[in-house]
């Protein structure tokens, strides 16, 4: 009779229950521990993978999890049997970080789950989030959607969607509405838990998450499969019909724009449930509200550039204009003194004719002194001009008046 011996599969939920529930045989190198971009790339290429799960305490599918989540390059199948044989092989260089992504995980044993610490984002650990199985006492979010999902009906897909305001972003099927309602109470409350706020449906169309200052919008959407209808027998019709089935399997998803290297969606798989995925979930919304963070703080900063670029050409402009009328008074100063230079001098050979004239000299005087007036407002000497001038602080001569700048 053939020994059944247990699959490593089964070795690791083993090891994983009993590190879970008797924390105190956890040996030191299966405590959590916090690694860097940096110090994961060195550490994949200097030790086998194998071995560093070992040192980690985790397995080896952990390990490389972890490089998938900081984009950091693994080594290829056979490269430590060519470097063993004395070949040499370069290493690549480590990808430059992607703006928003994380710089740094933490690999812990007791639940092989990483949650990702980009800079910047403060909170308490992602605790272990467990799904109720009643809803007795649920969120108003919660209670507010079961209402509205037993009053609808099911679309084509055999779906129930709802659409109204204060109503979580749901497209399920009513055999599968229950789980669906546990799992978001499960979620919403450890949103809450970790010092978020979890809204309903709004403008937007999808419920949101607000961590700190930033929201992040998800939905979750239950798989249909989708079966064409062969027609029957002497039917014609030009279009085809398809038979819906829901599948009971679920996707949590970030709706919006995203840049690469950032997870957005959690499912149902053939073994693991999204009952043990929210904690990841929770993560991943972290990083997509540190990624938004980053954003808008870029642009907010290329705003304030704009601003500033705009308040300089301004201040410019202002400067240019200024100066483009001093000088002009300047040249105007310049005239109105050969002016007035000529006036004085027209008086004086004036005075010298008049005398060999038939004019009354009370009419010659009065004529004298309104010349001599005019002279003196456009001389720049007696009008003011040159005291303002030489006591003007914004006086630029290597400013260059001829530039056309834009406001």
């Amino acid at each position: 009779m053939r020994s059944h011996s247990p699959s490593k599969t089964r070795i690791r939920l083993i090891a994983k229950i009993s590190l879970k529930w008797f924390p105190e045989t956890m040996s030191a190198k299966s405590q959590a521990k916090t690694v860097t971009r940096e110090e994961l790339f060195n550490q994949v290429w200097q030790t086998p993978i194998s071995t560093l799960a070992s040192d980690y305490g985790v397995s080896d599918v952990a390990i490389a999890k972890a490089c998938k989540r900081l984009n950091v390059p693994r080594p290829p199948r056979g490269y430590w049997a060519q470097i063993a044989a004395g070949k040499k092989i370069p290493k690549p260089n480590l990808p430059l970080v992607v703006t928003g992504a994380p710089t740094s995980t933490v690999i812990d044993p007791s639940n092989s789950i990483f949650h990702p610490k980009p800079d910047g984002v403060r909170g308490k650990r992602m605790p272990i989030i467990r799904v109720p199985e009643t809803l007795h006492g649920c969120h108003s979010l919660v209670s507010a959607t079961r209402k509205c999902l037993e009053s609808c009906k099911p679309s084509e897909n055999r779906l129930l969607k709802s659409f109204d305001d204060g109503t979580l972003s749901l497209a399920v099927s009513r055999n599968s509405m229950h789980r669906a309602l546990c799992l978001m109470e499960a979620l919403i409350r450890a949103v809450e838990a970790n010092g978020w706020q979890f809204f309903g449906q709004g403008k937007r169309g999808c419920m949101e998450v607000r961590a700190g200052e930033e929201d992040v919008s998800l939905e979750m959407v239950e798989k249909v499969e989708r079966t064409e209808i062969p027609p029957e027998e002497g039917e014609t019709r030009w279009w085809k019909k398809y038979e819906h089935a829901p599948m009971g399997r679920f996707t949590i998803r970030l709706t919006g724009y995203f840049q690469e290297g950032i997870r957005q969606s959690w499912s149902d798989g053939k073994i693991q449930k999204l009952e043990s995925l929210l904690p990841e979930v929770l993560a991943g919304i972290s990083v997509a509200a540190e990624q938004r963070r980053s954003r808008r703080l870029e642009s907010e900063e290329q705003e304030r550039r704009w601003a500033e670029e705009k308040r300089i050409r301004e201040e410019l402009a202002a400067r240019i204009t200024l100066e483009r009328k001093r000088r002009t008074r300047l040249t105007e100063a310049v005239n109105g003194w050969h002016r007035a230079e000529k006036i004085r001098r027209f008086c004086e050979e004036v005075e010298k004719r008049i005398l060999n004239e038939s004019i009354g000299e009370n009419d010659t005087s009065k004529w004298l002194v309104w010349a001599r007036g005019v002279a003196s407002k456009s001389d720049p000497f007696e009008n003011g001009y040159l005291h303002d001038a030489i006591l003007d602080k914004g006086l630029d001569s290597s400013l260059d008046c001829d530039q056309e700048v834009s406001r």
